[in-house]
């Protein structure tokens, strides 16, 4: 995975404002039908993973598992373990991105 790419969309995206972080504000924009797709951090809490795997497959979302702490380090808010994206141009660009590198 080309972290530094990632990385950089990923902090465009925060500060764009299609980035809802942390699990509740994640699981709530996913619940509403408005997540393009789910980021997870691979250190989330085996509760966070089960609400958020469960959340994504049944509202039809992506999830994509991060590197530890690369959600910390991007967006520059400790301790968050997970992300949504809103639908957008942006949130294209990195899943995309995201897809490319899962192959």
């Amino acid at each position: 995975m080309d972290l530094s790419r990632v990385s950089g969309l990923l902090g465009l995206c925060r500060r764009a404002g299609v980035m809802e972080l942390g699990a509740d504000p994640a699981l709530k924009l996913v619940r509403r039908g408005q997540a393009a797709f789910v980021l997870m951090d691979e250190t989330a809490s085996a509760n966070t993973q089960k609400a958020l795997k469960n959340a994504a497959v049944s509202h039809g979302a992506a999830l994509y598992v991060l590197p530890g702490g690369l959600l910390d380090r991007t967006t520059g808010s400790e301790g968050r373990m997970a992300a949504a994206l809103k639908k957008g141009t942006l949130s294209d660009r990195l899943r995309t991105l995201l897809d490319s590198d899962q192959a």
